[in-house]
Parts: C-alpha cells; sequence; structure tokens
C-alpha cells in the first residue's frame, strides 16, 4: 500500500484540469473530473477564487483518494482586511503598509478556528496573539481601535 500526500492551494469553486492541479493528481492517478467535481461542489458556497488549502491522500494501488479543504492562509486573510495587494517582505525597513484593529485579528482568528476543526486545540486567545504577530511581521500595525469602527460604549442618539 503506497500513499501519497499533496497540499496543494486551489481555488474555491475553480478546480479544473488545468496546470498546476491536474497533472499534480494525474501523477497520483487520481480521476481529474471527479476530484474536480468533488471539491468545486463543496467549495461551491465560498467566494469563488479565495485560495483554500487542500490536502490530498492517495492511493495508486487502490486508485482511491481522500482530500480534506482547508481555510485559507492567514496572509490571505491579512490582505483582504487590510486592503493591500502585497505584504511587506521587509517590515522593519519601511512604514507600515496598512493598519488593523485588534477586533480585525480576533475576527480573522475566529474565522479559522470555525473553519478547521485541526485548531480546536489551540485557544482564541493564542490564535489572536499568532494572527497579530503574522500581521506585525508582515508590515502591519495593530491599533486597539480604528475610527471607522463602531464604539461599543457610545450611547445612540435618537433620531
Amino acid at each position: 500500500m503506497s500513499t501519497n500526500k499533496l497540499r496543494i492551494i486551489v481555488g474555491a469553486g475553480k478546480a479544473s484540469a488545468a496546470p498546476p492541479l491536474g497533472p499534480a493528481l494525474g501523477q497520483r492517478g487520481i480521476q481529474i473530473p471527479k476530484f474536480t467535481k468533488e471539491f468545486n461542489d463543496q467549495t461551491g458556497h465560498l467566494k469563488p477564487g479565495t485560495p483554500m488549502r487542500v490536502v490530498v491522500n492517495s492511493d495508486r494501488q487502490a486508485k482511491t483518494y481522500a482530500f480534506k479543504v482547508m481555510n485559507p492562509q492567514t496572509s490571505w486573510f491579512l490582505k483582504k482586511a487590510a486592503g493591500v495587494e502585497k505584504l511587506a517582505h521587509h517590515p522593519n525597513r519601511a512604514d507600515p503598509i496598512a493598519t488593523l484593529s485588534l477586533k480585525h485579528c480576533y475576527e480573522i482568528a475566529a474565522a479559522k478556528k470555525r473553519g478547521d476543526a485541526s485548531m480546536d486545540r489551540f485557544t482564541l486567545q493564542g490564535m489572536v496573539r499568532t494572527v497579530v504577530a503574522q500581521a506585525r511581521n508582515t508590515g502591519i500595525y495593530i491599533v486597539k481601535g480604528r475610527k471607522d469602527d463602531p464604539d461599543p460604549n457610545a450611547k445612540k442618539e435618537d433620531a
């Protein structure tokens, strides 16, 4: 029994036989049309093109496979929240490329924890710390609150 493990990033709902996915699956003896249909059905509810991490375990002799779809990488969440295309490679050499609130980091950590059962072993507080550290290491400045965040202590005025 020879099992193969393939780790690849595929856009949600966009799996196709085109490279790089098709050749990688074909080399492992996986039926490409069947995999792409199952993957696209499983990720159809997500925004098309969201880069999902996928782990495919295959047994070439038995011609079977199983795959697990996981959340996008934290860097993708940070880029979307900050509204930037690229993160800084050398954050200490330049000004911050964006500013996020601690609330954004909490939401990113909560989304990652909700979407992946393997994250159950981590506390939400620990995951928030990890997101904050990654944000700082990629040139994003973290503040306790932003001007556009609603103030939970503010009194609502009657109109």
